[in-house]
């Protein structure tokens, strides 16, 4: 490092010596190369300057003597190589006395070159330099004009005449003194600059480099003792504090160096014993997530099956409640539109329906309601014309109005022929129950029904199928009733399941589900609804649901119906098959079929219903769905895909099975008409009449 450190020093100092040394004398001889001609053109005036001072006086005074040994003087002077004063007439007045003579003109001759340059200077009384060649010898030659009276005592023409004061100056020995100074002195620098580097050499090698060498001895020693020990001593200077300064340094970084290692020793110990237990948790965490997650699938298999087996269990339930329902309800409907029984009979008879409805109601929201949970619950939309649903809607509630001696308002403030497209089934279930608790809870008064289309003003002519059908537009409904109102603490969970009101609680019957399953239908149609009541005035539930509008010579391109299979026939009077394995449901609907003007066959099963069929034709077959042996979908697709039977008949489902995928899986298998049990006579007449209308 010594040897390395020297030799960064030399670098150090001597590059920079070198480079300023070098420079310094190429600026010195450019510096003396320009200034020996300005020096020789200042030595060549003050030259003539002197002796044009001196030259009237001494001229007039007649001391030419003291003239010529101050000329003789100058010219004893190295580098100069002439000096003269010349008279007006062009003769020195060095050699002899100013005369009248103008025959010596040697002078004139012997400066012919630069005779022009006299006669200037003569004339204008300007001094002039210029360089020329003297006695072969390059020089700078000074012109000096000066007056003097005496010229004009001499020869009157010498009037305003001047003499002339020349000083030759030789440009190449005044060239050679500085060369010679120049090189004297970069000798005396060099010698210099070397003298100065080597002491300052040496007192670095004393005081800075052997002083480092120790220093850095001892630090290597120091890498086997741990400690750093001087065995020289130091000069008191700087290194010296250095020194110490840098053992402390050594010594406390060494100290910290080692509490540094122990504390990480300790930090891998602990992280190692972390590591462990972390390893273990980590085995641990996720054996524990592992079992969870069994755990889990497990349950959510359960889940699954527990919701299999409930919605299995409601339909069974529904299924098996509908069966006895269709016979009590069928049987009282029947009986009491008969005109020959006792007033307390058909009184009887009402309290016998209203419960079997009342029953069948909770049947329907609990399968609702279960499928709602499910999220199971989708829209069917489908184009309807609005006046004859809310006639249909009117007649289902009709003998509750007429038991309750009320009076229903229907305010359709849309034309009388307007067309919708939405879901039917929903809407009617959300009017229904709407409708069902205004009559519950009225006893005198009124119960109405409005109905709002939005304000959007509709060209059709601009739009030949009416709204577009990716534009949906807002329709409003109100049901206002005059009856016991709600209480304002009641209005906040009105929509809640199970809910039911304590305005009146002799009305406290039913499951509270009818106004939750209105709002999750409503919403479900893009919709909300709300509520305002006051206790013994009335309640007004307004609701609004998103429908298109679609006119009434667009329903064919619109319509999503099954296509009826057309019957040949010209007769209203149709052949029917019943397919029913149930005998109380064959009797009821044999019965509401004589009630209605048609008769029947009746058949067990779909294998007796195809045998049936291969020895008559049939126009209409109302087909159960659950039958022994050939369920109503087996046989419903072989019927319409045996092309041995020339006549394909209507097949119109008559099922318990009234869930919304029963539905769609009815008319998958390509039933026209489905129609859920009990059977209201009413809805059965509706579809024979339709029937009937597609064939004559």
């Amino acid at each position: 490092m010594n040897k390395s450190l020297t030799r960064q020093l030399l670098g150090g100092f001597s590059i920079p010596l070198v480079t300023v040394g070098f420079l310094t004398l190429w600026i010195n001889y450019s510096l003396i190369q320009i200034d020996v001609s300005k020096q020789v053109q200042k030595r060549a005036q003050s030259i003539a300057r002197a002796l044009e001072f001196g030259t009237e006086g001494l001229i007039e005074n007649g001391n030419t003597l003291i003239l010529q040994r101050m000329v003789q003087n100058y010219e004893t002077l190295p580098t100069v190589i002439e000096i003269d004063i010349i008279a007006p007439d062009g003769n020195s007045i060095i050699d002899k006395r100013i005369t009248s003579n103008r025959e010596n003109h040697t002078y004139k001759k012997f400066y012919a070159t630069v005779l022009p340059y006299l006669e200037k200077a003569t004339q204008d009384g300007l001094e002039a330099t210029l360089e020329t060649t003297i006695n072969n010898k390059p020089a700078i030659l000074y012109i000096l004009p000066f007056s003097s009276t005496l010229f004009k005592n001499i020869d009157p023409q010498y009037q305003n005449k001047r003499g002339l004061v020349i000083a030759a100056i030789d440009l190449q020995q005044s060239q050679q003194e500085a060369w010679e100074i120049f090189l004297t002195t970069t000798v005396v620098m060099v010698t210099g600059s070397l003298v100065i580097s080597s002491v300052m050499l040496g007192l670095i090698q004393v005081y800075a480099l052997r002083p480092l060498n120790i220093i850095t001895k001892a630090i290597n020693a120091s890498k086997n003792r741990g400690n750093i020990e001087l065995r020289e001593s130091l000069p008191n200077n700087e290194i010296s504090y250095l020194a110490d300064t840098l053992i402390t340094a050594i010594a406390q970084i060494q100290n910290f160096e080692k509490a540094k290692n122990e504390e990480l020793r300790k930090i891998n110990n602990e992280l190692a014993q972390l590591s462990e237990s972390l390893e273990l948790k980590v085995i641990e965490r996720t054996a524990e997530l592992t079992n969870m997650n069994t755990e889990l699938e497990v349950a959510k298999e359960d889940a699954l099956d527990a919701s299999k087996a409930k919605s299995l269990f409601l339909a069974n339930m529904s299924h098996e409640l509908r069966t006895p329902l269709n016979a009590i309800l069928g049987f009282a409907q029947l009986i009491i539109e008969t005109d020959d029984i006792p007033e307390e009979t058909r009184e009887q008879l009402g309290i016998i329906r209203n419960s079997g409805e009342h029953l069948l109601s909770l049947i329907n929201n609990i399968l609702i309601m279960s499928r709602i949970e499910s999220n199971k619950q989708s829209l069917s939309l489908n184009v309807f014309n609005l006046s004859e649903f809310l006639v249909n809607v009117q007649q289902i509630i009709a003998f509750k109005i007429r038991e309750k001696n009320l009076c229903l308002l229907i305010d359709n403030q849309l034309d009388l022929d307007s067309f919708i497209k939405a879901d039917e089934l929903k809407l009617r279930q959300v009017l229904i129950n709407l409708l069902n608790n205004a009559i519950k809870y009225t006893h005198s008064g009124s119960v109405t029904l409005r109905i709002i289309p939005d304000r959007l003003n509709v060209d059709y002519s601009q739009d030949p199928i009416g709204i577009s059908q990716t534009k949906e537009r807002t329709l409003f409904f109100e049901v206002e009733d005059t009856g016991i109102g709600i209480s304002s603490e009641d209005l906040d969970n009105i929509f809640q399941p199970f809910f039911q009101s304590n305005s009146d609680r002799q009305y406290r019957e039913g499951t509270g589900l009818g106004l939750s399953i209105s709002k999750q239908f409503i919403n479900l149609m893009g919709g909300d609804i709300s509520v305002s009541s006051q206790l013994e005035v009335g309640t007004n539930f307004k609701f609004y649901i998103s429908v298109n509008y679609v006119l009434n010579q667009s329903l064919e391109s619109l319509k999503t119906e099954a296509t009826v299979p057309q019957v040949p026939r010209q007769s209203s009077q149709l052949k029917i098959l019943l397919a029913e394995d149930n005998l109380f449901n064959q009797v009821i609907t044999i019965k509401m079929l004589e009630r209605l003007g048609y008769s029947a066959d009746v058949v067990n099963n779909g294998i007796e219903a195809l045998e049936k069929l291969e020895v008559q034709n049939y126009d209409v077959i109302l087909m159960d769905i659950q039958m022994p042996k050939m369920d109503g979908l087996e046989a419903t697709r072989r019927i319409l895909n045996n092309s041995s039977f020339k006549q394909k008949p209507i097949i119109i489902a008559l099922t318990a099975n009234v869930m919304e995928e029963d539905r769609e899986t009815c008319f998958a298998a390509g039933m026209c008409q489905f129609i859920g049990k009990p059977v209201k006579i009413e809805i059965l007449q509706g579809a024979l009449e339709q029937v009937v209308s597609s064939i004559t």
